[in-house]
């Protein structure tokens, strides 16, 4: 394989790891807005699915607020909230790009054209969104540790993962 197709396969990879881990993070994001909100999860479908994950994370933050008071959880999940939404950004830079390979074949110039006008074209290559698709699994991770002291403290419908049931 080329050095070209080489670059070409790693950042194609990591793209496509970065789309799978934020689609993670908001399964487990949602399961636990499920658990806070202590309504059917086919409900709340309804009510999030066209939400972008800024406006939903809005959406569970208010959720969380009105549900949880105890102070080492409401910390817990002030330690994680302002991580996401600048995530996020970076993922909608990504996501929402079209690259090729930049003369040196060393990386991609990205395309993109924000939202506040113009174009912007800039280096990138396949580190810098592994690091954006490490951030989402953190993440994930925290929200998942969130859960289970939730579960132990009996908030809402929140159970913890090993005590739910098998379906």
């Amino acid at each position: 394989m080329s050095r070209r197709e080489q670059v070409a396969e790693e950042m194609c990879s990591e793209l496509g790891r970065l789309v799978m881990a934020v689609n993670a993070f908001e399964s487990i994001l949602f399961d636990l807005y499920c658990g806070l909100a202590n309504r059917p999860r086919a409900d709340l479908v309804q009510e999030v699915r066209n939400l972008m994950l800024p406006d939903f994370v809005a959406t569970f933050a208010a959720e969380f607020r009105r549900r949880v008071h105890a102070p080492e959880l409401v910390a817990a999940f002030n330690s994680i909230e302002p991580q996401i939404l600048p995530a996020a950004r970076r993922r909608n830079e990504f996501i929402h790009s079209s690259y090729w390979l930049a003369n040196d074949e060393a990386g991609f110039e990205q395309h993109r054209r924000p939202r506040t006008g113009g174009e912007q074209l800039q280096n990138i290559d396949p580190s810098q969104v592994f690091a954006v698709t490490h951030t989402f699994m953190q993440l994930s991770n925290e929200v998942v540790s969130l859960r289970e002291r939730l579960a132990d403290a009996r908030i809402g419908g929140v159970v913890g993962y090993a005590l739910e049931p098998s379906s």
